[in-house]
């Protein structure tokens, strides 16, 4: 019996079908998201791929009987949900980033809008062919970046987990510019140029090693690449010499040679030495053997060696998939969002906005000339390089929003309706291509460093931010009618309007993991404090955020004297205020001129001591307040000194412990910090 496609399913896909059809959930419009959480290590952007091959299934997916009596033994489903299986086909619309375009984390690689049985059955094979596709394009595309314009050939097909691999990966490559592969199936299926040289064990296979070179060379004149390490391979340059002489005699030329072991930028210089002075300066040399985009990027970069060519086989055949996810963000009409931490999704049906036209304006950009590697390969990160990459920023917005702006132009978009493709989802290969040569060559440098790469920021547009703070406070309502008996942390938190709810300090650098001065569980405090947001707002209170805004260089850091690491740098990713947080107030900053900036209320000069007060005290009196309510990063540092000084000018505080986390620079330090703020009359909640 064959495979039926429709049976690429994980297991609980169906379980969950069954479900919904048996409550009569099945047909309820819902919308799902594939998106990369995250960055494989040492990467800076994605190409997006694997999107035909998911609409291709979809298009086909259907159970026939075999699927369905394979089904039948396991003697797991509902005869009644099988049977809606059988005449079951895809019938949802699919919104998505065409293939080759450069995307980033949390981006939607694609969207389905469909009743929610079959958008649910159709998780796995989308994650598997986009996860997959994705990595191998993003992989692809470093290497020819590493290349710096030389040729690149793909080799992976005896390294690959399984041939349907070995096809993705010539098909990615192909997608991203490198031209060959050894792959003689995915030649002809994709029009590449087969490639290829000899093995070591057909110079064994002869008596002599210039015997198997004149052998081949005879049969393949004027394409013959000799490998010449099998022995010894200075000697075998100097064998490959006289065969390219013999060639040269009855008129033809010998294509290269081949290096698969030892230094081979030195072997590489000998190579190309002996070569020029024997007359043969066409004659090409080509490195293989365990290469990476690192090992190649070296060989260029650093050893300059004189490499033609690269085949690489392992780094392809051994790429791991992205962590690429599938995640509801609507069903019926209510928003869907996951606030498990670390795992934290936004709600809503999305889009994502790119500046029409933009050019890189980092050190350097993606090109063949190399150029823009010398200024990469010094490392991204670094003054004018790390800023330039920030300046190329993507806009998430709900699907409905307007465009930021008209010069920006949407990424998504719709390749099937109805369970049909559209004109755009019938995209090919060299469709995708020239994509990916729109899009590609044009990133900032900054980005496409191999080393230490910098990611620009995706902005969250504040639709997405709201939709995020109301969708966590129904639900937190509705699990309080549910368990009326049970009472939340927030209970005891009263706000009016002479109250005000006081956001301290939640930022990247304090709330991200990736952030220079993490608290643990910082992230966790953003949707506590979007709740209070939204009770603040009801209530009628005020609302004031605080934000560190330090200069580069002050005594507040410990490369100037003092006890912190540098963190929120004014204008840096880290100074920004977490992109999940609803902001609905003015800010304030602090730090601003190196001072320390504990207290939203105060500063102080750290070399004179002298202390001057923020507007915040102002702004508070302004608007009649007399109790606040503290939350924030971090609860024994800022929290802690703006709780007092609101304390000691005159005001009610009260600090919620769910709306806030310590970072503890000594062991010890919260609870030492909670006992004097009670002793000052702090409500600790």
């Amino acid at each position: 019996m064959g495979l039926s496609q429709a049976l690429l399913v994980d297991l609980y896909e169906l379980t969950m079908a069954d479900v919904y059809h048996r409550h009569g959930m099945a047909d309820e419009p819902a919308t799902f998201s594939a998106f990369v959480r995250s960055l494989p290590e040492g990467f800076g952007y994605l190409v997006a791929a694997g999107l035909d091959d998911a609409l291709g299934w979809l298009e086909e997916l259907r159970f026939d009987d075999e699927s369905l009596e394979s089904l039948v033994s396991l003697e797991l489903f509902d005869p009644a949900f099988l049977d809606w299986l059988s005449g079951m086909r895809f019938s949802g619309s699919v919104r998505a980033v065409p293939e080759g375009a450069i995307v980033f984390p949390g981006e939607p690689l694609l969207e389905v809008d469909a009743p929610l049985a079959e958008a649910q059955l159709a998780e796995s094979f989308i994650l598997n062919r986009l996860g997959m596709a994705s990595a191998l394009a993003s992989r692809a595309a470093r290497l020819r970046y590493a290349a710096r314009g030389r040729a690149l050939m793909e080799f992976s097909l005896r390294r690959t987990p399984g041939i349907d691999a070995a096809i993705q990966v010539a098909r990615c490559c192909r997608l991203v510019g490198i031209d060959s592969t050894s792959n003689v199936a995915a030649a002809v299926r994709f029009g590449m140029a087969p490639s290829g040289t000899m093995a070591h064990s057909f110079v064994q296979a002869h008596r002599h090693e210039e015997e198997a070179f004149r052998s081949y060379a005879e049969a393949f004149p004027g394409s013959a690449v000799l490998l010449v390490d099998t022995y010894d391979s200075v000697q075998g340059i100097e064998r490959a010499i006289e065969v390219a002489r013999s060639l040269g005699e009855k008129g033809h030329r010998l294509h290269g040679v081949r290096l698969d072991s030892g230094d081979l930028a030195a072997l590489a210089a000998l190579a190309r030495q002996r070569l020029d002075a024997e007359g043969f300066r066409g004659v090409s040399i080509i490195a293989t053997g365990g290469l990476d985009e690192h090992r190649i990027d070296h060989l260029v970069r650093v050893r300059q060696a004189p490499i033609d060519a690269f085949g690489v086989g392992a780094a392809l055949g051994a790429t791991a998939p992205l962590d690429t996810v599938y995640k509801l963000v609507a069903v019926g009409e209510r928003p869907a969002r996951k606030t498990a931490v670390g795992k934290e999704t936004l709600p809503g049906a999305k889009q994502v906005w790119r500046e029409r036209g933009w050019t890189a304006r980092g050190e350097g950009q993606a090109g063949e000339e190399g150029q823009a590697g010398a200024q990469a390969g010094q490392g991204a990160g670094a003054g004018q390089g790390a800023q330039g990459a920030h300046a190329f920023c993507d806009v998430l917005a709900l699907a409905g929003e307007p465009p930021p702006s008209d010069s920006h132009e949407p990424l998504l978009e719709l390749v099937m309706t109805n369970g049909s493709r559209t004109a755009a989802g019938r995209r090919d290969l060299g469709e995708a291509r020239e994509k990916f040569e729109e899009h590609w060559p044009r990133m900032p440098a900054e980005i496409l460093d191999l080393r230490r790469p910098v990611a620009p920021p995706v902005r969250v547009s504040q639709a997405i931010r709201d939709l995020a703070a109301r969708t966590d406070l129904e639900r937190h309502n509705s699990e309080r009618r549910e368990h009326q008996g049970l009472r939340s942390p927030l209970d005891d938190i009263t706000l009016d309007s002479a109250s005000a709810l006081v956001v301290i300090d939640v930022q990247n650098d304090f709330a991200d993991p990736a952030g220079t001065l993490y608290v643990p569980g910082g992230e966790e405090v953003v949707e506590v404090v979007n709740l209070l947001v939204e009770r603040a707002l009801e209530a009628g209170a005020t609302i004031v955020y605080t934000q560190d805004w330090h200069p580069a260089d002050t005594p507040h850091f410990a490369s100037g004297g003092g006890p912190w690491p540098a963190h929120c740098v004014a204008g840096s990713w880290g100074a920004e205020l977490h992109p999940g947080l609803v902001v609905r107030g003015p800010i304030v900053r602090k730090g601003v001129n190196g001072e320390d900036g504990y207290s939203g209320f105060s500063a102080r000069d750290p070399a004179s001591g002298e202390e001057t007060s923020t507007e915040l005290d102002e702004l508070l009196r302004n608007q009649g307040i007399e109790r606040l309510v503290v939350t924030g990063l971090a609860r024994d540092v800022c929290v802690a000194a703006t709780a007092a000084d609101a304390r000691r000018l005159g005001y009610r505080v009260a600090l919620p412990l769910a709306a806030s986390r310590p970072v503890e620079l000594h062991e010890g330090d919260d609870h030492r910090v909670l006992g004097d703020l009670a002793a000052a009359g702090v409500e600790i909640l």
